[in-house]
């Protein structure tokens, strides 16, 4: 739905948002996961998802006034309000595990809170920015800057991955700071340019633990697309310009890859903010 507001593709916009009004839970937010005949085979939401959903929603409102999207968007901001978030607003997995323990750094995107809070008029969103956005940071490997997949609230990770969740937060922030210019966010993205051309003299791979050890002897779009998100710090640098180069070369089978580069190259071109 994001991308479809950046291509002006109107009619693919509103069959996508069909898709989703069809595998909505009883909270008014989206099963997380949907078969191939359209049977709902993973119940209950993935917050993430949903403020995707919600960011397109109010994209849309701009790119085809008059069509109700806002309002719709409205509604999904308050479900999420209520049921994947907790009173010290924390934003929680989803709506099914409202007592987790364990929180995705992946799921935090800085860029949407101040739309959130100025389309709704609820304030609420400024406290989920500032409780999340402050979480995510203590979540960071201190020597490479990466994220974890989960961690705890305390900001201790549970998984030692840089994995394919935690690919998302340089995308993420990167959307946030080319929008906002904001300091910590330069910092995070600093530090892991630094991690990256580190990184680079042995080749890039598809996975790293959190210190910078690869998992895997391989590269492919999902990690090369988060690779340049960090890079873009630099625009214009050689790296950055190298990767992204490889990146709109690159080929991927799985509509998460393909997801992941169309993403960046977006946010590259300054289409998607």
């Amino acid at each position: 739905m994001l991308f479809t507001t950046i291509y002006g593709d109107n009619s693919q916009f509103n069959r996508l948002w069909s898709y989703v009004e069809h595998h909505l839970d009883a909270n008014g937010l989206m099963n997380w996961k949907i078969g191939e005949n359209g049977e709902v085979i993973g119940r209950g939401s993935a917050t993430d998802a949903d403020e995707d959903i919600a960011y397109a929603l109010i994209l849309g409102e701009v790119r085809w006034p008059g069509h109700g999207y806002e309002l719709v968007a409205n509604k999904m901001l308050h479900a999420i309000l209520a049921h994947e978030s907790d009173r010290d607003g924390f934003l929680l997995p989803g709506d099914s595990w409202n007592t987790s323990e364990f929180l995705n750094p992946s799921y935090v995107s800085p860029t949407y809170y101040k739309r959130f809070a100025e389309v709704s008029g609820d304030l609420t969103w400024q406290h989920i920015a500032q409780v999340n956005e402050s979480w995510l940071l203590k979540t960071l490997f201190d020597r490479t800057g990466l994220a974890p997949d989960w961690a705890e609230r305390s900001g201790h990770f549970q998984t030692d991955v840089f994995g394919y969740d935690a690919i998302r937060v340089p995308i993420r922030w990167l959307a946030f700071y080319r929008q906002s210019y904001d300091p910590q966010a330069r910092r995070m993205l600093e530090q892991e340019l630094r991690t990256l051309n580190t990184l680079k003299q042995q080749g890039l791979k598809a996975g790293y633990t959190l210190d910078g050890h690869p998992t895997v002897n391989y590269l492919n779009t999902d990690y090369l697309a988060s690779f340049a998100a960090i890079s873009f710090c630099k625009p214009y640098s050689r790296l950055s310009l190298g990767l992204l180069w490889q990146l709109c070369h690159s080929q991927s089978k799985t509509y998460y890859g393909n997801a992941m580069k169309v993403w960046v190259m977006s946010l590259a071109s300054n289409n998607l903010h």
